[in-house]
């Protein structure tokens, strides 16, 4: 792709990939330098390079491998889920640290023997239905992390799971009450992702447990000492559990507890330990708050969108720093009722009531109405309601309401509209400590003169805008489309510009120049549908094209998102040469986890040639200039000399008369006419 996009041979740097896709195609060595390998094809495995530290083995890949296959240097190996061949005693370097085998057993049905798995292996992932009965011995006793399923018989056996686990998470729904002494005493994390049917006795948890994550069908009480007074982390987060809290249920030490929908039994004061920092309450959460029942450790609250109870002065701890609340109804709305210590308040997306003069306090720094459906804020701000300590100020998709002077806090320095926001600015609604503005997509009125204040120095502005924009101070723009440019008019040069819409196709004639210097452009570009062997090429054109229309930009931040995803970085060294790093999308199996192969190349940029011959001319004309002015320094050189030599004459001949002082004047004279 480089020599492409520069047509001539890139420079070499002793930075090589790090990461190479292999195609099918090709039978290969994999190359020395090269310490990750994606490898998907399902005929052949290339020669491993002896550095090779990561392989994964994609969907197609389904040969047997044979012992020495896999190089010494290797510490992570992953298998596609279809991967269905058989593993010998031997096959695994004794050098492994992670594996992921996402169809062992359920495929193959082989079983797990004492010598199959090396004596180094800290993570191991079995994904699949699980069947083996897990039996002492099995599992090495380096394993620090292990993530599983099992099917709905499977045991775990005591002492079958290594003491030096500290991680341990099981997928699926877990059938087997566990006994104590299952679960080793080394385990900081549990994790029972698809639930669990059983109470948890005391003695059950290790004592050095830290984090408990219950997820799914877990519904049962937990009794006074079966939490370990270790627990610093208790989340429900996607359960539906609905048990009551007694006093000295939750461990002293906690300092996060999540709930989900589905909680409904109120706390009082005493319930929850005085050490929590962290909470979360569900959806249905609709009891009242007393006083004493939030301790005053808590910094963080979020609050569902169900509950509608009155909030008391002293209800919310004076600890409070963050607030998530709203739901449709006005009754916690008392003036009062937040802490002086609140710095961020976010009402949720349910809120649309009117803001009452007095309820957000004077310490608030950042307030955010999220939301992007009809029932969200869409309220006229009463003025006064918010306070001038508000520095950052968002609002959310649906809020369309015109702002008049005073209105927003005087001490604002970061704004953003959203997307159907669409009224018109008046002078001096806009605050003069404003330095970032943030318009939605909807957003095309014109700006004139001195709305836009002094201090603003970050505009975006979204993809409806037609109309100029006059903002004096701006370095800083993000637009949606190239065109746009023509609408901000700024007394300052732009440093840093972002465009979200660009299609590689565009023409070379169609794009912009801008010779002045930027620090960053930064481009969110759409390829066309072709085919994947024409990705590289068009590619490349295009960021040859992006190069030559802004040439004196320091990094080219270049991000592509449609089905055949790519990234390119490009930094400038010096006006000559520059670093890209390029990653392209590699498949893999995790919806939630992106693997990207990278390349880094160092090259001569085109742009250098042309301004190296503008050097060279420009370096010819300085030496002509300067041999002009030598020649004409030796000439007046010699003229200083024959001035000293008349005045040498002169001061010899004294006061001779009149008549010989003529005559040596005649005779000077007649030796320059000579001359």
């Amino acid at each position: 792709m480089f020599a492409e996009l520069y047509n001539k041979r890139p420079i070499k740097l002793n930075v090589t990939p790090s990461v190479v896709k292999l195609p099918p195609s090709i039978k290969s060595t994999a190359p020395a330098h090269v310490t990750e390998l994606y490898h998907k094809s399902s005929r052949y495995l290339p020669t491993l390079s002896p550095s090779l530290t990561c392989l994964t083995l994609g969907y197609e890949f389904k040969r047997k491998l044979e012992p020495s296959q896999l190089p010494p240097s290797l510490t992570k190996l992953s298998l596609h889920n279809r991967f269905d061949m058989e593993l010998q005693p031997g096959v695994l370097p004794s050098g492994l640290i992670k594996l992921d085998l996402a169809s062992f057993n359920s495929m193959t049905k082989q079983l797990i023997t004492p010598n199959l798995l090396p004596s180094s292996l800290r993570s191991l992932k079995l994904d699949r239905l699980f069947e083996q009965e897990l039996l002492p011995g099995l599992l090495p006793q380096s394993l620090t992390k292990l993530k599983m399923s099992f099917n709905s018989k499977q045991q775990i056996q005591p002492r079958s799971l290594p003491q030096s686990i500290t991680s341990l998470t099981i997928e699926n729904d877990f059938k087997q009450e566990f006994d104590i002494g299952v679960l080793p005493s080394s385990l900081i994390t549990l994790s029972l992702k698809g639930g669990y049917a059983h109470e948890f006795h005391p003695g059950v948890l290790p004592n050095h447990l830290e984090s408990l994550i219950m997820r799914n069908k877990f519904d049962r009480p937990f009794k006074v000492g079966a939490l370990p007074q270790s627990l610093t982390v208790l989340s429900f987060e996607h359960s539906w559990y609905n048990q009551p809290f007694g006093p000295g249920v939750l461990p002293a030490r906690l300092k996060t507890l999540h709930f989900n929908q589905g909680f409904k039994q109120p706390l009082l004061p005493g319930h929850l330990p005085s050490s929590l920092q962290t909470l979360y309450l569900g959806e249905d959460y609709k009891h009242p708050l007393p006083i004493g029942t939030l301790p005053s450790s808590l910094t963080m609250l979020e609050i569902g969108r169900r509950f509608d109870q009155a909030l008391e002065h002293g209800s919310l701890p004076s600890s409070l720093v963050k607030l998530i609340i709203g739901g449709e109804s006005d009754r916690y709305l008392v003036v009062g009722s937040l802490p002086n210590s609140l710095k961020i308040l976010t009402f949720r997306q349910e809120f649309n009531q009117p803001i009452p003069v007095g309820f957000i306090p004077d310490s608030l720094e950042t307030l955010i109405f999220k939301g992007d459906y009809s029932r969200s804020f869409n309220q006229s701000i009463i003025p006064g309601s918010l306070p001038s300590s508000i520095l950052s100020l968002e609002f959310n998709d649906q809020f369309n309401r015109l702002i008049n002077p005073g209105q927003l806090p005087s001490s604002l320095t970061s704004l953003k509209f959203g997307r159907t926001f669409n009224q018109e600015l008046l002078v001096d609604v806009l605050p003069t400590t404003l330095a970032t503005l943030i318009f939605g997509d909807h957003y095309n009125k014109r700006i004139e003169n001195k709305v836009i204040p002094q201090s603003l120095t970050s505009l975006t502005i979204g993809s409806s805008q037609k109309n100029s924009i006059k903002c004096p101070s701006v370095t800083h723009l993000n637009i949606s489309s190239f065109p746009q440019l023509k609408l901000v008019k700024t007394a300052q040069p732009i440093r840093s510009l972002s465009i979200q819409h660009v299609s590689t196709n565009v023409r070379k004639e169609a794009l912009p120049s801008i010779k002045h210097h930027m620090t960053s452009l930064t481009l969110s570009a759409k390829t066309p549908v072709m085919a994947s062997s024409s990705i590289d090429s068009r590619r490349a054109k295009f960021l040859k094209s992006i190069i030559q229309a802004f040439p004196n930009v320091d990094t080219y931040d270049v991000d592509n998102d449609d089905r055949h995803k790519w990234k390119v970085l490009i930094r400038k060294i010096d006006q000559w040469h520059a670093i890209m790093v390029l990653k392209v999308q590699i498949e893999s199996r995790s919806y939630n986890k992106k693997r990207f192969g990278t390349t880094i190349q160092y090259f001569t940029l085109d742009s250098a040639a042309g301004l190296a011959t503008e050097l060279e001319e420009e370096n010819k004309r300085l030496k002509r200039d300067n041999d002009h002015l030598l020649q004409l320094g030796n000439e007046i050189n010699k003229l200083k000399e024959e001035n000293d030599q008349i005045k040498a004459r002169l001061a010899e001949l004294g006061d001779g008369g009149a008549s010989t002082k003529s005559k040596v004047v005649t005779d000077v004279k007649s030796t320059r006419r000579r001359k």
